[in-house]
């Protein structure tokens, strides 16, 4: 049964619900013999130097002349698409081209002569197998002839046709090759023009918030209404979406040669777009591209003319990305940095970006940690004073994974197996401190000059702020620089011998006869009386309080340090100068010694810098609220349950309540201690933000009966529990079980306030200096 195309309509097939309902969706004219010529070869023999006739539905051809050829009906082809003129025939001679000439936009009416000659023709040559045997051929007249069509002569030899040769056409159509206009199906790019030049996406930011800090990026994807589109950062196993004009009933996908299938199936059925009248769609599961080309090559193959194929590079395999800039270094400690880098500035790259690893060395060994989609992290548990080289890779995974966004508080998170890593960005180095705090003796240089060694601040993962480094003290109350008080002023000096740096105390109100210190850089500000010249050194003790009745004293460190990932602080100190105490009966003093009070404590505490609190067996911190202190007591209090004038005591009462001396509210105490106004004493106080069961094994391991409210009334979980412990010169003396979290509210970051109080009573009095202080924060992660 012959078809015949006369002229070609715009069919939109509006009500078309299969492909089958698409009139002339890929074949526009077919031409079978099986009933005759159907309007072919209607010159004379002598005109088409071919005798030709009709036999056993073949078009048989016997050539009489050089150029043999046989002419189509009339017809009106509008070639606006990939058009292919497709024969199926045989060949028997010697010669080894065909022909095929179009003629172009002639009127064609009942009236056309159809025996004329071509006007405005096109020739296009193939090649052909002279063998005898049917061949079918495929020639793209899209290539060379665009608009109306109205006949198309058929040279079945165009070079060396002799006499007595044959051919022997089956059938002939007009025949649209496949046409891909979208690929889609991993992060996608829309184009306005099949040139695929200016890309844009779809795209919605989705953000969500670190410790509410800190950004981690992802994105949803949406479609767009251009007509082009690619796909690209594709993973094996993709299901992908094809969509085009002309792919035949059944289709072949390869991508980068490799079968794309869909249900184990290589050959598929297209269906009907749904957003494009005229266009169909193709789904099918990406194979692998280990080793080779990408962008990938895409093809669609007519199943059924093999001939007919479209490939181009429409997609793109997932590959590695590449950073370019030096990563930042700044918030740097003892134990860790935060780490700042830049993301891609490709957008697209950008989109496909899901992580990044962090590597560093310390030129000994490497170590690397995985972060979301995030633009800053904290590395930890480094090693003090020491140098180490630093970059950040950024990572490609699958985005269809759950959950792949999620990260914990350090924007920290595994790697999953489809993570492609990119090269590291160029080298940062930097150099950690030796302490985050270090005072190795108080002079008036460095209590009073608050200029930080390290200065570039950046907001880090967990709401951290700011470098570490010498930030000064601030002073309250009786607490003052050794040598400098009410009645004594003092000076740094320099290698000179001038006085660089002078401390002198003025009078203040509260509390009663203390005085406040203030720190002055040049020595000329103050009117020294020359009765009080030479000035004395200033230090190289921190003074509490002095040796007289009633003084209170605080000093804190201005910035917040953090301590909820663990720290030890190692300070020295000395008791000196002790008030003569008698008892008296009937008039008479008996049992006389030397015996100072009441103590001082280490507190943390995260109010502010002003605090101070009650003195005498308050020791300076009593009346603080949310705070924590470890107590040095030298003064027995039975009212306030002390085990003995000599002990050390972890007191708390927790975020909420103001904190007492009184030992209902000792999480553990001891008096196995040597008398602590007996000489200098180093102390080491860690806190460790996990517990191990062989910690409550050790000897110094006292809790008391009120850590057991906190255990049962489920405030100190199991998860982050640690454990404070003691040193004095060397020797564990005290260690108990401590949520810090739980006992002080910590900031964002889990920071608080670090110093010390000290206070003397109404019959007993001591000085108490602190010689040195130092402060790391061990920086462990916690859940």
């Amino acid at each position: 049964m012959a078809r015949r195309l006369f002229i070609l309509v715009s069919l939109r097939a509006l009500s078309a619900q299969t492909l089958s309902e698409v009139p002339f969706r890929t074949v526009e004219a077919f031409w079978s013999f099986n009933d005759g010529l159907n309007d072919w070869a209607e010159s004379s023999t002598a005109t088409m130097e071919a005798e030709v006739d009709v036999d056993d539905g073949y078009l048989h051809g016997t050539v009489i002349g050089s150029i043999p050829f046989v002419d189509s009906p009339l017809m009106a082809l509008n070639v606006v698409d990939r058009h292919y003129f497709v024969v199926r025939m045989s060949y028997e001679g010697l010669c080894n081209q065909g022909s095929i000439i179009l003629e172009r936009n002639q009127p064609v009416d009942t009236f056309t002569n159809r025996k004329a000659p071509f006007t405005d023709p096109v020739k296009m040559t193939f090649s052909i197998q002279p063998d005898g045997m049917q061949h079918i051929y495929y020639i793209p007249i899209y290539q060379n002839a665009q608009g109306i069509i109205t006949r198309i002569r058929l040279l079945p030899c165009s070079k060396g046709a002799l006499g007595g040769q044959s051919f022997h056409v089956d059938w002939v159509m007009i025949i649209k090759a496949p046409t891909v206009t979208k690929v889609r199906g991993c992060i996608d790019k829309y184009y306005d023009s099949s040139t695929l030049n200016n890309p844009i996406a779809n795209v919605s930011a989705i953000v969500t918030k670190t410790n509410g800090v800190h950004s981690v990026f992802s994105t949803q994807f949406g479609p767009y209404s251009l007509p082009y589109a690619t796909t690209y950062n594709c993973m094996e196993n993709d299901t992908i979406t094809i969509q085009g004009r002309n792919f035949g009933d059944t289709s072949f996908v390869r991508i980068n040669g490799q079968p794309c299938k869909l249900a184990a199936q290589y050959i598929q059925s297209p269906t009907l777009s749904e957003s494009v009248w005229n266009e169909e769609v193709l789904i099918c599961t990406l194979p692998s591209n280990v080793g080779l080309s990408n962008p990938a090559m895409v093809t669609v193959q007519n199943e059924e003319y093999r001939g007919l194929w479209f490939e181009s590079a429409l997609l793109t395999y997932a590959e590695p990305i590449n950073l370019t800039m030096v990563p930042i270094i700044s918030n740097i400690g003892a134990h860790s940095v935060d780490v700042t880098w830049t993301p891609p500035n490709n957008l697209f790259q950008n989109l496909a970006t899901t992580g990044y690893q962090i590597y560093w060395t310390d030129n000994t060994s490497l170590s690397s940690l995985t972060v979301g989609n995030v633009t800053t992290t904290t590395v930890m548990q480094l090693s003090r004073n020491t140098t180490y080289n630093i970059s950040v890779a950024a990572i490609v995974e699958d985005q269809r994974i759950a959950n792949w966004n999620e990260v914990n508080m350090y924007g920290w998170r595994s790697i999953h197996s489809t993570g492609i890593i990119g090269a590291p960005s160029p080298i940062a180095t930097t150099t950690t401190l030796y302490y985050d705090i270090q005072f190795s003796t108080f002079s008036a240089s460095s209590t009073f000059n608050k200029s930080a060694i390290y200065n570039s601040s950046t907001l880090g993962p967990t709401g951290d702020v700011g470098g570490q480094g010498s930030h000064g003290l601030v002073l309250l109350g009786h607490a003052n620089v050794q040598n400098c008080n009410s009645t004594s002023i003092c000076c740094d000096r320099n290698a000179n011998g001038q006085c660089d740096w002078t401390c002198a105390a003025l009078p203040t109100t509260k509390p009663t006869n203390s005085s406040s210190l203030t720190g002055i850089r040049n020595s000329t500000t103050i009117n020294v009386p020359s009765s009080m010249l030479p000035l004395p050194l200033c230090g190289p003790a921190l003074r509490l309080t002095g040796s007289f009745p009633y003084l209170t004293g605080a000093v804190w460190y201005p910035r917040g340090m953090n301590v909820r990932e663990g720290f030890t602080t190692t300070f020295a100190f000395r008791l000196s100068n002790p008030s003569f105490h008698c008892k008296i009966m009937d008039d008479v003093a008996t049992h006389c010694r030397s015996r100072g009070g009441d103590g001082f404590a280490f507190v943390i505490q995260n109010v502010d810098t002003s605090q101070i609190g009650n003195g005498g067996s308050g020791l300076g911190y009593a009346g603080m609220a949310n705070s924590l202190t470890i107590e040095f007591d030298t003064w027995y209090n039975p009212d306030l349950l002390d085990r003995y004038e000599n002990h050390i005591s972890v007191q708390t009462r927790g975020p909420s309540a103001s904190i007492s001396s009184h030992h209902s509210y000792s999480l553990g105490a001891t008096t196995e201690i040597p008398d602590l106004t007996d000489g200098i004493y180093n102390v080491k106080i860690m806190y460790t933000p996990y517990f191990t069961p062989d910690m409550a094994f050790k000897h110094h391991f006292q809790p008391s009966v009120y850590v057991s409210q906190y255990l049962d009334s489920g405030n100190w979980s199991v998860n982050g529990l640690g454990c404070l412990s003691i040193e004095l010169n060397n020797l564990t003396v005290l260690s108990v079980p401590l949520h810090i979290d739980q006992v002080v509210q910590l900031t964002t970051g889990g920071r608080a306030f670090l110093g010390f109080t000290g206070a003397t009573g109404a019959s007993t009095w001591q000085v108490h200096d602190i010689l040195n202080w130092t402060f790391n924060s061990l920086r462990i992660p916690i859940a």
